[in-house]
């Protein structure tokens, strides 16, 4: 069963559905992804699958939506090394998103990144998440 937090499911599909953006969290209480990140996002490159990107703030309400397949030379080269395609490590890191950063991480034995003061608040959240950050004063 989904919960719909504060609206009923009458508002969503007349407001919402197909309409404009909501953020539900926790919407279906212990789902488990079928998929691993590095698998959606391969997926998110074939033109079989229909993949899109929705980017913005809530508290902004500015939104944006991208439609796949993506094809950018930086998810290539990390899909390829995951793959097995390739051997060659692309050391590249990109804070554009959060699944971009993902990636830099997962395809990279050595990765090592260190934050900075302007470095968006969902990177360091993955950087703790994942003990990748070495110097605990780096944490609020």
């Amino acid at each position: 069963m989904i919960h719909f937090g504060q609206i009923s499911s009458e508002e969503f599909l007349a407001e919402y559905w197909q309409k404009k953006p909501l953020l539900i969290k926790h919407a279906i209480p212990n789902f488990i992804s079928p998929l691993s990140p590095d698998e959606l996002a391969g997926l998110s490159c074939e033109e079989e699958f229909e993949s899109r990107v929705v980017k913005g703030s809530t508290q902004r309400n500015d939104w944006t939506l991208e439609s796949g397949p993506f094809k950018d030379d930086y998810f290539e080269k990390k899909l390829n090394y995951l793959i097995g395609y390739t051997k060659e490590v692309d050391t590249s890191v990109s804070e554009k998103s959060i699944l971009d950063f993902h990636l830099a991480h997962r395809s990279n034995p050595e990765f090592l990144f260190e934050p900075k003061e302007n470095t968006n608040k969902l990177i360091w959240k993955y950087l703790a998440a994942s003990n990748l950050l070495y110097d605990i004063d780096e944490i609020e």
